[in-house]
């Protein structure tokens, strides 16, 4: 019985970790669309993202926090396939350094938008969501392209 169970919690790992990582590469993505569509300007060295107050790509995969395995799992499989990430981008003619120069203000954009979600909720909690482990998530991925090699 115990082994059942086991092998069940571990295909549930997998295919969450699979459905994140499925997260994370359109969020990625949705930031190429942005770049690419010209809805950024550029002020010297960064790109300043005009960012709605919503995300087209919900950052659900920020919630996950039943297990930090899965996380790391869900990055794992992208940097596994670093040359289909930077198709994300490179599919739009986006570069890398765009990307790289945009993603801080990105990752600000996602600390806003949750803040003004979560804030919302008596003592910061969410429904089964712990604000503490999703900013844990937040700093995890705003290192992201300083852990995808080139």
């Amino acid at each position: 019985m115990g082994l059942v169970v086991s092998n069940i919690w571990e295909r549930f790992k997998r295919i969450s970790a699979s459905l994140v990582a499925y997260y994370m590469a359109l969020n990625i993505h949705e930031l190429a669309v942005i770049i690419s569509s010209s809805q950024q300007s550029k002020s010297g060295n960064s790109y300043n993202i005009n960012f709605t107050s919503y995300f087209n790509v919900p950052l659900t995969f920020m919630s996950e926090n039943q297990d930090i395995d899965i996380y790391e799992r869900s990055t794992s499989l992208l940097f596994r396939n670093s040359e289909s990430v930077s198709e994300l981008w490179g599919c739009l003619n986006v570069t890398r350094e765009q990307m790289e120069n945009s993603w801080l203000d990105w990752i600000r954009s996602f600390e806003h938008w949750l803040e003004n979600v979560y804030s919302r909720y008596p003592n910061g909690k969410y429904p089964n969501v712990s604000r503490r482990d999703i900013y844990k998530n937040v700093d995890r991925h705003r290192n992201f392209f300083k852990m995808l090699e080139p």
